[in-house]
C-alpha cells in the first residue's frame, strides 16, 4: 500500500484547549473508468478539484464531506464510512498561522481477519500546514477503488 501525504513529522504538544480550529474534510473514491482526459468530479468535490486533479484517476465520487472542530484536548472522530474512521487532533497553532496536526485513519478489519472486529490503524502521521492549505492522503482501498482524503484547516 502506498500513501501520499504532505507533512513533517513532529513531536510537539503546545496548543491550549481554547485553540480549536475548523477543519474541512472531503473523502472520495477515486478510480479509472476509461474517461481519458475528461475527468469526472462529483459536484461536492468542486472546492478540491485542483488538489486531486493530478492524481492518476479519471473518476472522483463523494464518500463524505464534513466540517469539524479540531482541538488539542481530544481527538476529533470523523466516521468516513462503515470501514474507515479518521481521527485528528490539533497539536500546535502558531501565531503566524502554522498548524501542527496529528492525523490517523482506523480501518475495520475484513471478516476473515485475525483481529476479530477490532479496528487497526491504516495510517497515522503528523503534519505541519499553513492555515487554508489543503493536504491529501491516498492509498487506502475502498469499494474496489482508492479512498482519497483531503483536509483543509481554517
Amino acid at each position: 500500500m502506498t500513501l501520499a501525504g504532505v507533512g513533517i513529522l513532529l513531536a510537539v504538544l503546545t496548543a491550549s484547549p481554547g485553540d480549536a480550529v475548523s477543519v474541512s474534510m472531503w473523502a472520495m473514491n477515486a478510480g479509472v473508468e476509461g474517461r481519458g482526459e475528461k475527468k469526472h468530479f462529483d459536484q461536492e468535490l468542486t472546492p478540491i478539484r485542483d488538489t486531486v486533479a493530478s492524481l492518476p484517476f479519471d473518476t472522483f465520487t463523494t464518500v463524505k464531506v464534513v466540517q469539524v472542530k479540531a482541538s488539542p484536548d481530544a481527538e476529533t472522530r470523523i466516521p468516513i464510512n462503515d470501514r474507515y474512521t479518521l481521527y485528528l487532533m490539533l497539536l500546535e497553532k502558531t501565531e503566524d498561522g502554522l498548524l501542527r496536526l496529528s492525523i490517523r485513519v482506523e480501518k475495520m478489519p475484513d471478516r476473515s481477519s485475525r483481529e476479530k472486529g477490532r479496528p487497526v490503524n491504516a495510517f497515522a502521521t503528523r503534519v505541519e500546514v499553513k492555515t487554508g492549505q489543503k493536504i491529501k492522503f491516498k492509498g487506502l482501498k475502498n469499494e474496489g477503488k482508492e479512498l482519497v482524503i483531503v483536509l483543509q484547516a481554517a
